[in-house]
């Protein structure tokens, strides 16, 4: 009940604790998997918001929007590891599982990257022609990163040298992305309710296959890679006031939003 900015959620099933970022807190909530009882508070930077696990360092780690860093969490003592500087504002990140952590530095315009093993920043890679990129995925197969951007495109990065090897156009409010491994298919869940299918050619090239309807709002994405299944949340929204910068969701409405993938 005391959590009203909620930006992201990290699981651990090894452990059995769920790690939820809160942005006005500058929190992460530790809960148990099997009891949903929160266990715990861990401070990070200002304006807590993407959160993940790296199944490489075994770490949770959290982007902090107004601080300009990212708090790296030992899931098993549930203490502060270390803290990652950054120049500008990171909003999501994900991990090749090898020892390296892409985030995308929304206010730089660019993707970091990190050495897993030091926490330590070892490339800076502009995204250009993408701005404001939020959305964040990884094909780790290929090594390749598809991040939604701001001014309505997804760029395709090379995640060994850094090279933008594609832009490609989603929705308008391009925010989520998500991969499916064996599909070979990446989605971007955009804010004017689409969601939009990017396939992944044999040549290594890509294209949009479609754009889904979906509902306006569902900006959030989560793929299940056994299903192929994707999980889109929203609901109704008042029109955002002076309070609050974005829309609010009206009690009662929340849903979530079931897409199964067809064939192209």
């Amino acid at each position: 009940k005391t959590e009203k900015d909620v930006h992201g959620i990290a699981l651990v099933p090894a452990l059995g604790k769920g790690y939820i970022s809160n942005g006005n807190l500058n929190k992460v909530l530790v809960f148990d998997l099997a009891t949903n009882k929160v266990l715990r508070y861990i401070p990070t930077g200002k304006f807590a918001d993407g959160i993940f696990y790296d199944d490489f360092s075994k770490k949770v780690i959290s982007c902090n929007g107004m601080s300009k860093n990212m708090t790296v969490i030992d899931p098993a003592a549930d203490t502060v590891f270390a803290t990652v500087q950054l120049t500008g504002w990171p909003e999501t990140a994900v991990s090749d599982g090898k020892g390296n952590i892409y985030v995308n530095n929304a206010e730089k315009g660019e993707m970091d990257v990190i050495d897993a093993g030091t926490f330590t920043i070892i490339h800076n890679w502009p995204n250009k022609p993408g701005t404001g990129a939020s959305g964040l995925t990884i094909d780790r197969d290929n090594m390749r990163l598809f991040a939604t951007c701001g001014n309505k495109l997804m760029i395709v990065m090379d995640a060994t040298n850094g090279k933008v090897i594609a832009s490609l156009p989603p929705g308008d409010g391009a925010d989520g992305a998500g991969f499916d491994n064996q599909l070979k298919t990446a989605y971007s869940s955009n804010g004017d309710g689409t969601l939009t299918v990017v396939k992944e050619l044999p040549d290594g090239k890509f294209t949009v296959a479609e754009n889904v309807a979906t509902k306006p709002g569902a900006r959030t994405i989560a793929v299940d890679q056994k299903t192929h299944k994707i999980y889109l949340p929203s609901g109704s929204f008042k029109p955002a006031s002076k309070e609050s910068f974005r829309p609010q969701i009206i009690q009662g409405t929340f849903r979530i939003l079931v897409v199964e993938p067809r064939a192209h």
